[in-house]
């Protein structure tokens, strides 16, 4: 390293008090931190590269969304089919919150089987998980014997961009409007 003198910090060689005091003064100034221009060019950069990210995140997280709801359809249509096996004078439950978890110290029963955990199989149906809600309808028969599952955005657009449906017959389908007029198989 170099020896700092008056010179080297752009001040001419002189020992006068009033010199020095100005010297020091520029050298604080240059070391003091960044311009208003120079944050707002940062601010801008930032600004511009939020612009660009945001977007992708969003994409990202609506498709993390529906992977999430196609297997949480999945788990629903499987408690379906074991709730049948186990309550066969009922059939299908008619409610995702008969395939839910009973009251604390209650045993499992055809009103709240235990075969889903208590997001999914929440106490009163639509139940939401991931941006989705979850629904079973379009029951019928005595015991039943046809059901249809429905996963919805809870936010279209936002937390989701299609809606899905599933059946028994293990066929999960799509509404690209969002909603649960599901034509096209996934």
């Amino acid at each position: 390293m170099g020896v700092v003198t008056l010179s080297n910090l752009g001040c001419p060689f002189s020992f006068s008090r009033l010199r020095i005091l100005v010297c020091c003064t520029r050298l604080m100034h240059r070391e003091r931190g960044f311009s208003l221009v120079e944050l707002l060019i940062i601010a801008g950069i930032l600004l511009v590269l939020a612009a660009i990210v945001t977007p992708a995140l969003l994409r990202a997280r609506i498709s993390a969304n529906e992977a999430s709801a196609v297997a949480a359809l999945r788990s629903i249509r499987s408690a379906q089919l074991q709730y049948s096996q186990f309550y066969p004078t009922v059939g299908f439950a008619d409610s995702i919150t008969k395939l839910g978890p009973p009251a604390p110290g209650q045993a499992p029963s055809s009103s709240q089987a235990n075969l889903l955990d208590f997001v999914l199989g929440c106490s009163n149906q639509p139940c939401l998980k991931s941006g989705y809600l979850f629904a079973v309808d379009q029951t019928s028969g005595t015991p039943i014997n046809a059901f249809r599952v429905t996963a919805v955005p809870q936010t279209p657009g936002r937390t989701g961009q299609r809606g899905f449906c599933s059946t028994e017959p293990r066929v999960i389908t799509a509404d690209p409007a969002g909603g649960t007029a599901c034509s096209v198989p996934i």
